[in-house]
């Protein structure tokens, strides 16, 4: 403490003089630096000199004396040393945390195994922000502080803590602390300002559409952009625009319906970051005069005022004219000397069984009644004219045609019948068929029938379905058309020798058999334990999924290691690469190998020559068992070339 003649002075306290280099000054504090001791047996006494500065720059050195006591010594004390939070000298503290938010565990080291305490140093809990849980020894936010991290200064946005820890004898370590704050992302708070008195939300009932009823702003703490939107239009009566709350429709504004004189609506704000809220505004609708007086119906305009002989039913649609807008109308027939029309609703119909015939009456004439809601009438004479029209009966383009059966089994024979086409059209019409569209020469039409004229192209594993076009023509030129489905049902086990085009095969979950033919042909197993034959051309066999000697080993009959090729997919030989069966990559050629086993870790494929087995090893020459993919011919010169992953 200072002593200065100028009441209520402040110091700074300084070592001037130590010789024996244990002491140090911290803040008002007199301490000895960590690991040092006072040992009564060496000095019974320390002399030091201590200047002492005013605020004013004013400084005094005075010469003090330490004296050391003797103690009974059962053990020599060590200071702590090391002090740290969280086993470190930084911690973190979210801002806006909540007072007694946890921020970290304090700890130091003493070869005592002192029960340590721990305190701020003087003016080291920056500004009171912070306070030191004497039994769980943690740093916790203070009740009552507030952490902004957007009023802390670039640069600074952190807090200095000095932690004392003391062994409770007569040593302490001292340690700065930095706690840094993390920015969070905070609500924006949204508000709406109404057109109303004082920014009231009033709205008048009937409001035309997009009256303005109110403007939305927002203040984000964090000074990021925001968005609105409308979750709760009030059934449909109010919508966004802007930042602008409008009339959507203003015939839902109803000051004498029970519910109608306010509306809730819910608008949610988003900042950019993704913070939100959503606050319920209520619109308070006003009430507006709606007395209209009534006015006599003008008249009555039908929709059409002329028809062609041979009409039935509707005649006209019946609209009523009024000097008031929005009016309704209710229609009577006044005067019908024909006899033939009725009306219902708002319709001029014929009744059941009349018919209009021109040769017989050119036009009829009727009076109808008009009458508004408010009981008001008028009756006007109205002419319904009849057209002349030809009675001669015209050709008509058929309606439909149909398949007598749309099935057929996959892989059946070329010239397997599919089904016999009709037609729906007059009585007594004749018709044609041609094919449009064979499902890419996978059917034919002849005879006035669907036949299949390429079966290997019925796949049931690759299509279940396929669509044809036909097109009918009768004996007039009228013509129709329309897409046939034909279903591919499915076969098992499968067995076909393929065709002379480049096929793509794929087996079922059967023990198939399938041949390729003349062509280029892409043969897939499928399940079950398959006999695979790719005939004459460059041919692909693929095997996409996962082999067993017992229940999917393949056999190849007639693999040619110049011609044909193997695709291996990497869904299920998962060690073999990359590769898809659009870009099919080629095996690494570390990864195949001649011989009954592999002889090292990357040895995936194996082809025994001796048996013509194929294998997978998923570990190489690991302890795990390699599996049978297929069987091919003996003695085969295989090599890595002859493998794609796809």
């Amino acid at each position: 403490t200072g002593t200065d003649p100028d009441a209520g002075d402040t110091f700074t306290f300084t070592l001037a003089d130590d010789p024996s280099g244990k002491f140090e000054i911290i803040g008002s504090e007199l301490r000895l630096k960590a690991g040092q001791h006072l040992d009564y047996e060496t000095a019974k006494s320390h002399v030091i000199k201590i200047a002492v500065k005013d605020h004013g720059g004013l400084t005094v050195i005075q010469e003090v004396t330490i004296q050391v006591k003797d103690v009974v010594e059962t053990g020599l004390n060590h200071a702590p040393t090391k002090v740290t939070v969280n086993g470190g000298t930084v911690a973190w503290l979210d801002e806006n945390s909540n007072h007694n938010t946890f921020i970290g565990i304090l700890d130091a080291t003493d070869q005592d195994s002192d029960d340590l305490t721990y305190s701020f140093a003087p003016g080291g809990d920056a500004g009171g922000l912070f306070v030191i849980d004497s039994l769980t020894k943690q740093i916790k936010l203070a009740p009552g502080a507030t952490i902004d991290y957007e009023t802390l200064p670039e640069g600074g946005k952190f807090y200095t803590l000095k932690i004392v820890a003391s062994d409770g004898k007569s040593y302490s370590a001292a340690q700065t602390i930095t706690i840094v704050i993390r920015d969070v992302n905070e609500v924006p708070e949204m508000t709406l300002t109404g057109t109303g008195p004082g920014g009231t939300l009033v709205v008048a009932e009937n409001s035309v559409t997009n009256t303005l009823v109110g403007t939305l702003s927002a203040v984000d703490p964090d000074g990021d952009a925001v968005s609105y939107t409308l979750l709760d239009n009030a059934g449909g009566r109010f919508k966004l625009v802007g930042t602008q709350i409008r009339v959507a429709n203003g015939h839902l504004l109803d000051y004498e319906a029970a519910d109608g004189q306010s509306h809730d609506i819910s608008v949610l704000v988003t900042d950019s970051k993704g913070a939100t809220q959503i606050k319920t505004f209520t619109v308070v609708v006003t009430d507006v005069d709606e007395t209209v007086p009534n006015h006599d119906p003008t008249g009555v305009t039908l929709s059409r005022t002329a028809v062609n002989e041979g009409t039935t039913g509707l005649i006209a649609t019946l609209t009523g004219n009024d000097p008031d807008p929005g009016e309704t109308f209710t229609f009577a027939l006044a005067e019908d000397v024909s006899g033939k029309f009725e009306i219902v609703g708002n319709q001029l119909r014929l009744k059941a069984g009349q018919v209009l015939d021109y040769e017989t009456a050119k036009s009829h004439t009727i009076k109808i009644t008009v009458t508004d809601h408010g009981g008001l009438s008028v009756t006007k004479e109205v002419t319904i004219a009849v057209n002349d029209v030809d009675e001669t009966i015209p050709n008509r383009a058929p309606t439909d045609i149909s398949l007598s059966r749309a099935s057929i089994q996959e892989l059946a024979s070329d010239g397997t019948e599919v089904g016999a086409l009709s037609a729906t059209d007059d009585a007594g019409s004749v018709h044609s068929f041609t094919l449009l569209d064979d499902a890419g020469g996978r059917f034919e039409l002849r005879g006035g029938k669907i036949w299949v004229k390429n079966g290997v192209k019925l796949d049931f594993e690759q299509a279940q379905s396929h669509q044809i076009k036909v097109k009918t023509t009768d004996q007039g030129g009228m013509s129709f058309e329309k897409v046939l489905t034909i279903a591919v049902t499915d076969v098992s086990p499968e067995s076909t020798l393929g065709s002379a085009d480049n096929d793509k095969i794929v087996g079922g979950a059967g023990n198939d058999t399938l041949g390729g033919g003349v062509g280029n042909d892409t043969l897939f197993g499928g399940l079950g334990s398959d006999v695979l034959t790719g005939g004459a051309g460059n041919d692909v066999f693929v095997f996409d999924t996962k082999p067993s000697k017992k229940a999917n080993f393949d056999k190849i009959t007639d693999y040619v290691v110049k011609d044909d090729s193997i695709w291996l997919d990497n869904a299920v030989f998962k060690k073999l690469g990359k590769g898809t069966a659009a870009a099919p990559g080629k095996l690494n050629k570390n990864f195949f190998t001649i011989g009954d086993k592999a002889k090292d870790k990357d040895d995936y494929l194996i082809y025994d020559s001796k048996k013509g087995i194929l294998y997978y090893d998923a570990d190489g020459s690991g302890g795990g068992k390699a599996v049978e993919i297929a069987s091919l011919k003996k003695g085969l010169k295989m090599t890595a070339a002859e493998f794609f992953v796809i």
